[in-house]
């Protein structure tokens, strides 16, 4: 992933992707600030208000027939800034979530 940001976003100056582990989300943007103080330089870096979570269709019909969704959707809500969801590829959610005969897209309104 980094790489592929690295790639489309060059022409931006000093704008480069790094990959590291993040409490929440797949893809967040920080800003990377270097400071003064008594005892030298130091970098530090503060959360620039957006976070993207990635799906798949079928990742997000499971997470939506389990507990997933509500617990991901609750972390989300205590972040300020802006949420996306970016859902990859074709297919229906709601056909995802019918197993057996019994329709459980009533829990994407939730």
């Amino acid at each position: 992933m980094a790489g592929w940001l690295n790639q489309h976003w060059s022409k931006v100056e000093g704008m480069k992707a790094e990959v590291r582990t993040l409490e929440i989300g797949d893809i967040t943007w920080f800003v990377r600030e270097t400071l003064e103080g008594d005892k030298g330089e130091w970098e530090y870096d503060w959360y620039a208000g957006h976070v993207i979570e990635k799906k798949t269709v079928p990742d997000l019909a499971a997470s939506i027939m389990g507990t997933r969704w509500m617990e991901q959707k609750l972390r989300l809500k205590m972040m300020r800034g802006r949420k996306y969801y970016l859902i990859e590829g074709v297919g229906s959610v709601t056909g995802s979530m019918v197993r057996g005969g019994e329709d459980r897209s009533d829990k994407l309104t939730t």
